[in-house]
């Protein structure tokens, strides 16, 4: 049993709330001491039940401004001027909302697991289950424009990530002139908000004009994709302009009217999808053959979705603006020109993240010491590695990177990207001396 209690203080709360408790405990049993399993060494050489529980503090969130994070409680000022009988003023203007309430979003963490070994140790790895729950989050939240401002640090909401861990690695082969290990590691993530008080079915929009929207809705991911769905494309004769490059997309489709009154509202809106992968995984081999060696690890992720805005460029939706949605409404393709809203609005844009990459792959030789001994060398290691050799996305994603999110993303409105910074492909060669 192991058991520990940590007392922090942060200079970001307030006076009544700087200090944070955060005790933690755990528990574990090494089974494989027990006597009816020591005289099965050679079957199961490891054998670990464990459970733990804790709690852990943070202080930390960023709303684009050094001073405001440090100091959020207080009511910050900043020097302005203003025209007054013809002349400049000097004064001083509000820079933030001060909350005096603020204090620490707290962790707490439920986390049982086995750890084993078999074959004497020939087949390692471990088993979790972890429940991680994240109250009074940290958040910046609208406030209405009569105060001054758009948002203002709360503590708000609460959030669970619950799910699955497992590692196992195993000795495939090992004599003195071969050996081969095998590293597999996966993890599997729910992500549920379980509450929101009043900002319950809070609506974010992105940080790029385009008005695409997240839904902060109780029961769903707390950043879930939220807007129309496609129900059809338009021609391109109903275009405005005559001049559609390839691979050009009309800017508006036509929706579905998810609530069959006959009109597109906000209540024809749906969650789209959400950023959260629902399986992370690696898989690494090692090779050890004489003095060489050579080891490639493959990864992937599945589950996830990203918001794609980079498709506005891509398709060029401006050059397939539909001015005259009536000329659509007259052919008899839509009942009303309601039907017709942006692409950028809909789950056309909310694209699969998933991916498989040949991450990393090493290859060397070692000379040996009788190699060496003609020219006074300690060592001589000569090397190649390259990564993502090989990296794979989904046939409905149409960006570079899918892994990438923009840094104008917030906890509350979580994973969009304009197509995504491009993973690079790196080759390198080397050598080790040592003398």
């Amino acid at each position: 049993m192991n058991a520990s209690f940590r007392r922090d203080a942060s200079s970001v709360f307030g006076i009544d709330s700087k200090w944070g408790n955060f005790p933690a405990i755990s528990f574990g049993w090494n089974a494989h001491n027990e006597k009816f399993l020591l005289d099965r060494d050679d079957l199961v050489s490891r054998l670990k039940f464990r459970v733990s529980y804790g709690l852990t503090g943070n202080e930390n969130f960023t709303v684009g401004d050094d001073i405001i994070n440090a100091y959020p409680y207080l009511a910050l000022l900043n020097t302005s001027n203003a025209i007054s009988g013809g002349g400049i003023t000097p004064g001083v203007s509000a820079l933030n909302i001060a909350n005096t309430l603020l204090q620490w979003e707290a962790s707490k963490e439920f986390n049982p697991g086995i750890d084993f070994g078999f074959m004497s140790n020939r087949i390692t790895g471990s088993i979790d289950y972890y429940v991680r729950t994240s109250d009074k989050l940290l958040l910046e939240n609208p406030v209405s424009y009569v105060t001054g401002f758009d948002a203002g640090i709360v503590n708000l909401g609460e959030v669970e990530n619950s799910g699955f861990e497992f590692e196992l690695r195993t000795r495939n082969v090992s004599n003195s002139n071969f050996k081969w290990t095998t590293t597999l590691i996966a993890s599997t993530n729910k992500n549920e908000l379980l509450s929101f008080g009043e900002s319950d079915g809070a609506l974010l929009e992105d940080g790029f004009g385009r008005n695409s929207q997240w839904i902060n809705s109780i029961g769903n991911p707390i950043s879930s994709f939220y807007g129309f769905v496609v129900d059809k494309e338009i021609a391109t004769e109903y275009y405005d302009s005559p001049y559609i490059p390839i691979n050009g997309v009309s800017e508006d489709v036509v929706v579905k009217d998810l609530n069959g009154d006959g009109l597109i509202t906000d209540a024809d809106k749906t969650i789209l999808g959400d950023p959260y992968a629902d399986l992370i995984w690696s898989l690494t081999n090692t090779f050890e053959i004489g003095n060489f060696d050579f080891s490639f690890m493959i990864q992937g992720s599945q589950g996830a979705q990203v918001k794609n805005i980079g498709d506005q460029y891509f398709g060029t939706h401006w050059q397939g603006s539909t001015t005259d949605p009536q000329a659509v409404v007259d052919a008899g393709i839509i009942p009303n020109a309601t039907f017709l809203q942006p692409r950028i609005w809909t789950n056309d844009v909310v694209q699969s993240a998933g991916y498989f990459s040949l991450r990393n792959v090493n290859i060397g030789y070692n000379f040996t010491k009788d190699q060496l001994s003609r020219f006074n060398l300690g060592g001589l290691r000569v090397y190649a590695s390259a990564q993502n050799l090989i990296y794979m996305t989904s046939d409905e994603y149409n960006g570079f990177n899918p892994e990438f999110i923009d840094n104008s993303n917030s906890p509350r409105a979580y994973g969009s990207q304009r197509a995504g910074t491009p993973l690079f492909r790196t080759v390198t060669a080397g050598v080790n001396v040592n003398f």
